[in-house]
């Protein structure tokens, strides 16, 4: 009988000692602490992609480019902290409004789910009609500061691009439209760029539906800069009977020129051109980049002009152009377009 109650007891201490380790262990357990930095999985420092930040009750997520060095506001919104042991985790993040109303490539959802799973952070992002998952990571990277690092603007005195002239031409084949357009921009600005100036096309009819509405952001204009740029929208529907074109840019666009990479338009100079006859017209000529910067991309455009007005453009790219490195480029007229009196070629980085 000593034997069975000796036994008995030795199970039950045993028992108790077991129930206070995973009570120590459970007690010692905290819940997720996601705060931090975080970028896309996999698409860190390429040309385009999305990172941000958790901190306090406040998650920041940034459209970057440019291998990250320039950035624009995506989300601003609701962190709320887990307060629970747990491998996954969910929360609604509220759109800050105040924020993101100034930011031209923001969401404008009122609010978002992000969820935990495995390490990564998930969400869905949208972005001229198409929708994707995005995967952030933990990353060493600080984006606490717009993302960039550069020198942040005080807004109040900086004045937005301006939009000097712009001009464009309809053209219809077989139920589809094509809107030519182009723009002459300038930013005001003596000592600021701005890192995405937006152009906004709209097409209306005459009772002023709109038929076909599209934004063109573009790579960055130096502070005290002016450049042409053209292009085209293209859709299925009838001819608009106007043709609305603006331009701008947010509160987070402007930086420093001196600490930025974007450069003066007049560092890229265009020679040697000419216009090739066919069944699709081509104009081809050389580009030079001028300045110290290393262009891993540069946008030629041809702009059609009828007398002095402006009726349009087209734009073709050319990929890595060392710092003063010539390099021949072909712009294919894919519209096909003839109603012009002359044209012009301008060079930007893209």
């Amino acid at each position: 009988m000593k034997k069975i109650i000796l036994v008995t007891v030795l199970i039950f201490a045993l028992m108790l000692t077991a129930c206070g380790k995973s009570s120590e262990t459970n007690s010692s357990a905290k819940p997720l602490d996601l705060t931090g930095n975080w970028a896309q999985e996999g698409k860190e420092f390429d040309d385009g992609y999305q990172a941000g930040y958790i901190s306090g009750d406040r998650i920041e997520i940034f459209w970057m480019s440019d291998g990250g060095k320039t950035s624009s506001l995506y989300w601003s919104g609701t962190y709320e902290a887990p307060t629970e042991v747990a491998d996954e985790y969910t929360w609604d993040s509220k759109n800050d409004k105040t924020r993101t109303d100034k930011a031209l490539l923001a969401s404008g959802d009122d609010q978002k789910t992000f969820i935990f799973k495995d390490g990564k952070i998930s969400y869905e992002a949208s972005i001229m009609g198409k929708t994707a998952t995005m995967h952030l990571v933990k990353t060493e990277t600080d984006y606490m500061s717009n993302g960039s690092g550069t020198e942040s603007a005080d807004t109040s005195n900086l004045q937005e691009i301006k939009l000097n002239n712009s001009g464009h031409s309809i053209l219809q084949s077989g139920g589809r439209t094509t809107i030519l357009y182009a723009v002459d921009i300038s930013n005001p600005n003596a000592e600021y760029a701005i890192k995405f100036p937006k152009i906004l096309i709209t097409a209306k009819d005459a009772d002023g539906k709109i038929l076909k509405t599209e934004e063109m952001v573009l790579n960055g204009i130096a502070a005290g800069d002016q450049y042409t740029y053209g292009s085209s929208v293209s859709y299925e529907g009838n001819i608009p009977t106007t043709v609305e074109i603006s331009v701008g840019n947010s509160d987070d666009d402007y930086v420093a020129q001196s600490s930025s990479e974007i450069i003066k338009s007049s560092s890229l100079s265009v020679s040697n051109i000419s216009d090739n006859p066919g069944t699709f017209k081509t104009f081809t000529g050389e580009v030079t980049n001028n300045s110290t910067e290393e262009l891993s991309s540069v946008a030629i455009t041809v702009i059609y002009k009828s007398g002095d007005r402006i009726i349009g453009g087209e734009t073709s790219y050319i990929n890595d152009l060392k710092s003063g490195e010539k390099k021949p480029f072909e712009v294919s007229s894919y519209s096909n377009f003839k109603d012009y009196d002359s044209y012009e070629i301008h060079a930007i980085k893209w």
